[in-house]
C-alpha cells in the first residue's frame, strides 16, 4: 500500500483517473524527469545493490533537505558515487561518499554496500575491511556499512536508516528538539 492510498484510500491509478488532462500530462513529465535523474545518477554503479542505494539516498536526501532546512538554515548535502579518498599513503574508494554541512560545521559519511562476493568472503576480505574502516575513522569519516542482503531486502529502510544517523550524528536532531521546546515554551 503506497502513502496515497494509506492516507486518502484511493489508489493512485483511480488518483490520476480523476484528474484532468492537462495536470496528467503535467504529472507524467514530471515523473519522467525524476526518472531520468534516476537513470543518470546510477549508470556509475558497478551492482545492483549501488543502484538500489544510490536511489534511495537520492530521495530521501530531497525529503531530508525538504524537512531540516527550516531548523538548520546551513543544511547542505552532497552525495558523491564511487569517491576516492585519500589516507596516508593509500588511496581508498568509498561506494557512497556523503558530505555534510549542518549547523555550520563539516562531516563526511561513508556508506559501504558490502555484497558477499568482495567482503567477508574469506578471511583476507574481512581484514581488509575492518582495517580501512580504521583508517578512514581515524581520519574523520563515519563509515556506514549495509550487507547486500540488507539492501535488496528494503534499501529505503537502509537509506532511512543512513540520513537517521545523520541527523543524530551531526546534533541536528537536539538541535531540531531544542526549538520544538522553546517554541511550546512561548
Amino acid at each position: 500500500m503506497n502513502l496515497y492510498e494509506k492516507y486518502y484510500g484511493v489508489s493512485l491509478s483511480q488518483a490520476k483517473a480523476s484528474l484532468e488532462p492537462k495536470i496528467k500530462e503535467e504529472l507524467a513529465s514530471i515523473v519522467e524527469e525524476y526518472e531520468s535523474a534516476l537513470l543518470l545518477a546510477i549508470r556509475k554503479c558497478e551492482s545492483p545493490i549501488e543502484k538500489l542505494m544510490m536511489m534511495r539516498l537520492i530521495a530521501h536526501e530531497d525529503h531530508f533537505i525538504k524537512e531540516y532546512t527550516s531548523f538548520d538554515p546551513s543544511l547542505q548535502i552532497n552525495l558523491f558515487l564511487q569517491k576516492p579518498i585519500e589516507v596516508g599513503n593509500k588511496t581508498y574508494r568509498a561506494d557512497f561518499l556523503i558530505k555534510v554541512i549542518a549547523l555550520n560545521k563539516p562531516y563526511n559519511f561513508i556508506v559501504e554496500c558490502d555484497g558477499h562476493e568482495f567482503h567477508e568472503k574469506t578471511k583476507e576480505q574481512a581484514l581488509r575491511d575492518k582495517q580501512r574502516g580504521r583508517s578512514l575513522q581515524k581520519q574523520g569519516y563515519q563509515v556506514i556499512r549495509f550487507t547486500g542482503s540488507e539492501i535488496y531486502r528494503n534499501a529505503s529502510t537502509a537509506a532511512a536508516e543512513v540520513f537517521e544517523m545523520i541527523k543524530t550524528m551531526t546534533g541536528l536532531e537536539k538541535e531540531i528538539e531544542r526549538i520544538i521546546k522553546e517554541d511550546f515554551e512561548y
